[in-house]
């Protein structure tokens, strides 16, 4: 037992944590166009319970996504976890890693859930992030992940049971990225966490040393002839407007949190930095591992995002 606890507290001691300045820097003025509107209209779900615990209920939410990229795509799957004792909780939305993720965020959604909080976990895109299929097709697919996100939020705020104005946001990695640009367009989000996540989509695809996206860009430049070179200035041409950066920025810094890694080879500390500034500089953890590393504070970083959301989520009105 002892050493159990000499082992969190060394692993503790070695986090570094960045603070919103005082007096905390402004959002910025202005929201850009948005990219990702769709038609506005009652969602179809069909809602099928799947699991009773002591603290919760969870069920299976599945709704149809208003665009069309791929049939493996355009179900929507999420589970939903529903507090026993709470009435009318807030909710966050849970957004996995790329690639079966969902464990990581299902037990984010369980934590959550057994203290109070509702969560709707959503499950990644099945074809998504292939290089044979180019580059449009994958900001179409992403796009589509956007829009989705948002129907869901759709349904949540009709919702009796659950508290529809009071909704955060938290991503993995890549679901950082989405989470940056849901919070960013659509005002229904009050908080937000973004966990290893990061801004500048060309650059971290030019440089994440991760295999699903190394295979990415070798099959890209090979599908559309381009050398390194023109596969960085095609993305920078056209994925502006699916950049994080774009998009951050809406909320206060206060009702924002961030966690990195300091070693992370997949989001490179430089566009965990960059996201950092635009976002104005939020509460940010940097955890002393890699990307895939961080799972060694898996405990810390639900208690950490945890106490963020019960915090500002019980100060929206």
């Amino acid at each position: 037992m002892a050493r159990g606890l000499l082992l969190l507290a060394l692993l503790l001691s070695a986090c570094v944590h960045s603070y919103p300045p005082t007096p905390l820097l402004a959002p910025f003025p202005s929201v850009p166009q948005d990219s990702f509107v769709y038609t506005k209209e009652a969602v179809q779900a069909q809602v099928v319970p799947l699991q009773e615990e002591k603290a919760f209920r969870v069920f299976r939410l599945t709704y149809a996504s208003p665009l069309q990229t791929d049939p493996r795509n355009d179900t929507v799957e999420a589970l939903l976890f529903l507090p026993r004792t709470v009435t009318r909780p807030p909710v966050v939305i849970f957004l996995p890693i790329l690639h079966k993720g969902e464990s990581l965020t299902d037990s984010f959604a369980r934590y959550f859930a057994a203290r109070g909080i509702a969560a709707l976990s959503l499950r990644g895109k099945k074809n998504f992030l292939k290089g044979n299929q180019g580059l449009l097709f994958t900001k179409e697919v992403f796009r589509q992940m956007i829009v989705d996100i948002r129907r869901g939020m759709d349904w949540l705020e009709v919702q009796t049971e659950i508290d529809g104005k009071r909704i955060g946001i938290c991503g993995l990695s890549l679901g950082a990225v989405e989470s940056v640009i849901v919070a960013g367009v659509d005002n229904r989000v009050s908080c937000a966490a973004y966990l290893l996540g990061g801004g500048n989509i060309p650059k971290i695809l030019m440089t994440s040393k991760e295999k699903d996206i190394v295979r990415f860009r070798r099959d890209t430049m090979a599908a559309e002839g381009l050398d390194a070179e023109g596969f960085y200035t095609k993305m920078l041409s056209g994925y502006q407007d699916i950049d994080p950066l774009t998009y951050a920025g809406r909320l206060p810094p206060q009702r924002v949190l961030m966690v990195n890694a300091y070693f992370d080879t997949v989001v490179r500390r430089e566009y965990a930095n960059a996201l950092w500034e635009r976002s104005g500089r939020p509460h940010r953890v940097l955890l002393p591992t890699g990307h895939f590393t961080a799972f060694l504070y898996l405990p810390y970083a639900r208690w950490l995002t945890y106490r963020h959301f019960r915090r500002c989520l019980s100060a929206v009105p």
